[in-house]
Protein backbone atom coordinates (compact mmCIF):
# COMPACT_ATOMS: atom_id res chain seq x y z
CA UNK A 1 0.00 0.00 0.00
CA UNK A 2 2.82 2.26 0.96
CA UNK A 3 4.49 1.82 -2.35
CA UNK A 4 1.18 2.98 -4.25
CA UNK A 5 0.88 5.72 -2.07
CA UNK A 6 4.00 6.87 -3.82
CA UNK A 7 3.95 5.82 -7.11
CA UNK A 8 0.15 7.34 -7.85
CA UNK A 9 -0.04 9.38 -4.86
CA UNK A 10 3.43 11.44 -4.87
CA UNK A 11 3.05 10.41 -1.08
CA UNK A 12 6.77 11.01 -0.43
CA UNK A 13 6.19 11.12 2.93
CA UNK A 14 6.26 6.86 2.77
CA UNK A 15 9.50 7.17 1.10
CA UNK A 16 11.87 6.99 4.30
CA UNK A 17 10.07 3.89 6.01
CA UNK A 18 10.00 2.11 2.25
CA UNK A 19 13.77 2.85 1.88
CA UNK A 20 14.36 1.73 5.27
CA UNK A 21 13.00 -1.70 4.72
CA UNK A 22 13.76 -2.48 1.24
CA UNK A 23 17.27 -1.76 3.14
CA UNK A 24 16.91 -3.70 6.04
CA UNK A 25 15.93 -6.71 3.69
CA UNK A 26 18.67 -6.44 1.39
CA UNK A 27 21.10 -6.61 4.29
CA UNK A 28 19.76 -9.78 5.54
CA UNK A 29 20.12 -11.51 1.91
CA UNK A 30 23.27 -13.85 1.90
CA UNK A 31 25.27 -12.52 0.16
CA UNK A 32 24.46 -8.99 -0.79
CA UNK A 33 24.45 -8.78 -4.85
CA UNK A 34 27.79 -7.38 -5.45
CA UNK A 35 27.40 -4.88 -8.53
CA UNK A 36 29.64 -2.48 -10.47
CA UNK A 37 26.52 -0.61 -11.70
CA UNK A 38 22.24 -0.49 -10.55
CA UNK A 39 20.31 0.46 -13.70
CA UNK A 40 16.80 1.12 -12.56
CA UNK A 41 14.13 0.12 -14.97
CA UNK A 42 12.78 3.44 -16.83
CA UNK A 43 9.28 4.73 -17.04
CA UNK A 44 7.89 6.36 -20.26
CA UNK A 45 8.31 9.58 -21.05
CA UNK A 46 4.38 10.17 -20.13
CA UNK A 47 5.11 8.50 -17.28
CA UNK A 48 7.58 10.53 -16.14
CA UNK A 49 5.98 14.02 -17.05
CA UNK A 50 2.23 12.22 -15.45
CA UNK A 51 4.15 11.30 -12.33
CA UNK A 52 7.10 13.69 -12.23
CA UNK A 53 9.79 11.01 -10.99
CA UNK A 54 10.62 7.47 -11.77
CA UNK A 55 10.01 5.57 -8.62
CA UNK A 56 12.27 2.74 -9.60
CA UNK A 57 14.92 5.59 -9.84
CA UNK A 58 14.29 7.57 -6.63
CA UNK A 59 14.01 3.96 -4.34
CA UNK A 60 17.19 3.06 -6.65
CA UNK A 61 19.62 5.64 -5.30
CA UNK A 62 19.75 3.92 -1.06
CA UNK A 63 19.87 1.08 -2.87
CA UNK A 64 23.23 2.10 -4.83
CA UNK A 65 24.88 3.92 -2.12
CA UNK A 66 24.27 0.70 -0.17
CA UNK A 67 25.85 -1.79 -2.58
CA UNK A 68 28.47 0.80 -3.52
CA UNK A 69 27.59 1.32 -7.02
CA UNK A 70 26.56 4.17 -9.16
CA UNK A 71 23.09 4.52 -10.26
CA UNK A 72 23.30 4.50 -13.96
CA UNK A 73 19.38 6.06 -15.12
CA UNK A 74 20.33 6.21 -18.90
CA UNK A 75 21.20 2.65 -19.35
CA UNK A 76 17.88 1.52 -20.21
CA UNK A 77 15.04 3.32 -22.25
CA UNK A 78 11.02 3.48 -22.06
CA UNK A 79 10.09 3.27 -25.85
CA UNK A 80 6.55 2.53 -25.26
CA UNK A 81 4.11 4.81 -23.53
CA UNK A 82 1.58 1.38 -22.43
CA UNK A 83 1.33 0.81 -19.15
CA UNK A 84 1.98 -2.46 -17.74
CA UNK A 85 -1.29 -2.11 -14.98
CA UNK A 86 -4.33 -4.29 -15.67
CA UNK A 87 -2.70 -6.49 -18.38
CA UNK A 88 -2.53 -10.42 -17.84
CA UNK A 89 0.60 -12.69 -18.54
CA UNK A 90 0.63 -12.61 -22.02
CA UNK A 91 0.06 -9.16 -22.75
CA UNK A 92 2.47 -8.04 -20.31
CA UNK A 93 5.36 -10.23 -22.10
CA UNK A 94 4.30 -8.40 -25.45
CA UNK A 95 4.00 -5.21 -24.16
CA UNK A 96 7.76 -5.31 -22.30
CA UNK A 97 9.28 -6.59 -25.26
CA UNK A 98 7.95 -3.93 -27.43
CA UNK A 99 8.18 -1.09 -24.72
CA UNK A 100 12.30 -1.30 -23.26
CA UNK A 101 15.35 -0.88 -25.23
CA UNK A 102 18.62 0.18 -24.48
CA UNK A 103 19.71 3.44 -24.06
CA UNK A 104 22.13 5.73 -24.55
CA UNK A 105 24.91 4.72 -21.64
CA UNK A 106 24.27 1.29 -22.75
CA UNK A 107 27.88 0.74 -23.51
CA UNK A 108 29.09 1.00 -20.14
CA UNK A 109 27.84 -2.16 -19.10
CA UNK A 110 29.97 -4.34 -20.92
CA UNK A 111 31.69 -6.77 -18.82
CA UNK A 112 30.32 -5.42 -15.55
CA UNK A 113 28.15 -6.60 -12.75
CA UNK A 114 24.52 -4.81 -12.88
CA UNK A 115 21.89 -4.62 -10.35
CA UNK A 116 18.71 -4.35 -12.00
CA UNK A 117 16.22 -2.54 -9.77
CA UNK A 118 12.25 -2.32 -10.54
CA UNK A 119 10.23 -1.31 -7.94
CA UNK A 120 7.62 -4.25 -8.01
CA UNK A 121 7.33 -7.81 -9.69
CA UNK A 122 3.96 -8.94 -11.08
CA UNK A 123 4.86 -11.61 -13.48
CA UNK A 124 8.57 -10.79 -14.43
CA UNK A 125 7.94 -9.55 -18.13
CA UNK A 126 9.76 -6.26 -17.27
CA UNK A 127 12.51 -7.63 -15.32
CA UNK A 128 13.25 -10.93 -17.99
CA UNK A 129 13.04 -8.08 -21.12
CA UNK A 130 15.14 -5.67 -19.23
CA UNK A 131 18.21 -7.83 -17.96
CA UNK A 132 17.77 -9.52 -21.32
CA UNK A 133 18.61 -6.61 -23.12
CA UNK A 134 21.62 -5.86 -20.38
CA UNK A 135 22.84 -9.52 -21.21
CA UNK A 136 22.84 -8.83 -24.69
CA UNK A 137 25.26 -6.12 -24.61
CA UNK A 138 27.46 -8.11 -22.11
CA UNK A 139 26.64 -7.31 -18.56
CA UNK A 140 26.12 -9.99 -16.28
CA UNK A 141 22.75 -9.33 -14.28
CA UNK A 142 21.12 -9.50 -10.85
CA UNK A 143 17.42 -8.51 -9.85
CA UNK A 144 16.14 -6.47 -7.26
CA UNK A 145 12.45 -5.66 -6.47
CA UNK A 146 10.92 -3.53 -3.71
CA UNK A 147 7.60 -5.55 -3.86
CA UNK A 148 5.93 -8.39 -5.28
CA UNK A 149 1.98 -8.84 -6.00
CA UNK A 150 0.54 -10.83 -3.80
CA UNK A 151 -1.43 -13.42 -6.05
CA UNK A 152 -4.39 -14.01 -3.75
CA UNK A 153 -5.51 -9.94 -3.87
CA UNK A 154 -4.20 -8.67 -7.64
CA UNK A 155 -4.14 -5.52 -6.68
CA UNK A 156 -2.77 -5.38 -2.95
CA UNK A 157 1.00 -4.97 -3.11
CA UNK A 158 2.91 -5.81 -0.29
CA UNK A 159 6.43 -5.07 1.10
CA UNK A 160 8.59 -8.48 0.68
CA UNK A 161 11.90 -9.64 0.42
CA UNK A 162 13.45 -8.48 -2.79
CA UNK A 163 12.99 -10.71 -5.35
CA UNK A 164 16.59 -12.14 -6.53
CA UNK A 165 18.08 -12.56 -10.55
CA UNK A 166 17.85 -16.30 -9.95
CA UNK A 167 14.65 -16.62 -8.87
CA UNK A 168 13.03 -15.46 -12.05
Amino acid sequence: MALSCLKYGKSFCVLDPLVEKMLAAIRDLEPVPAADIVVPVPVSRTGLWRRGFNQSAVLAEPLGRLVGAPVERTVLSRKGARSQVGLGRVERTRNARSSFGPGRTIARVKGKRVLLFDDVFTTGATVRTCAGILKSYGASVSVLTLARRAPENMEHLIVDNPVRGEDL
